[in-house]
């Protein structure tokens, strides 16, 4: 059985999410995992080296996004399943695998990531509150990393989704004033989620 496993390579920075995720896909017999990565980079060395047939790649890597390491395995690799990773609720990265819907959002998001301002603003309220509740720290190459005194893992997921909803009501202005820039008719609508026509 283990021959006919889907070989998964994880690539997400955020160490305890890395080791969650392995250790949950380690529990299906139909995933076979290869090997992890916490940059883009190393995602795209090991995708290649280890042969992966679906990666499992987190949006906001450093070295290199996710969206940019999607699209050079597109491009040399098609038959490799791409899904996005990410435990982020914000509409930035509400993204889902194989739809023409998931690239159009991918555009968006390659949208507001390349506001400077927007982009370091947002990294920096999300580290802070990370940081605040024991949950992570950025390590010296930009990967996040478990700080040396962690919350408890059964707090984790449930504070992580608090701090994600915070920031994502923080931002969602900003975010449709950088849609809006970059000529694109967005909004928000009556329950406060970022709209975008066509």
């Amino acid at each position: 059985m283990a021959g006919l496993a889907i070989r998964v390579l994880v690539a997400e920075d955020y160490e305890p999410l890395r080791r969650f995720v392995s250790a949950t896909i380690e529990k299906l017999p139909q995933l076979q995992i290869i090997g992890e990565a916490s940059d883009g980079l190393a995602a795209l060395q090991k995708a290649q080296e280890l042969q992966a047939e679906m990666i499992l790649l987190d949006i906001n890597l450093p070295k290199l996004n996710g969206f940019e390491v999607a699209r050079r395995i597109r491009d040399h690799s098609p038959q490799l399943k791409i899904i996005f990773l990410s435990m982020d609720r914000c509409f930035w990265f509400a993204l889902h695998d194989g739809e023409r819907e998931t690239w159009r959002l991918a555009e968006l998001l390659g949208t507001l990531r390349s506001d400077r301002e927007f982009l370091r603003d947002y990294d920096a309220r999300l580290d802070t509150r990370l940081t605040e509740n024991r949950m992570a720290v950025r390590d010296e190459n930009g990967c996040l990393v478990e700080p040396p005194d962690p919350i408890e893992a059964a707090r984790a997921l449930p504070v992580y989704h608090e701090i994600v909803r915070e920031i994502e009501a923080e931002f969602a202005d900003r975010a449709v004033s950088v849609l809006q820039r970059a000529g694109l008719h967005a909004w928000r609508n009556p329950v406060g989620h970022i709209a975008v026509g066509a």
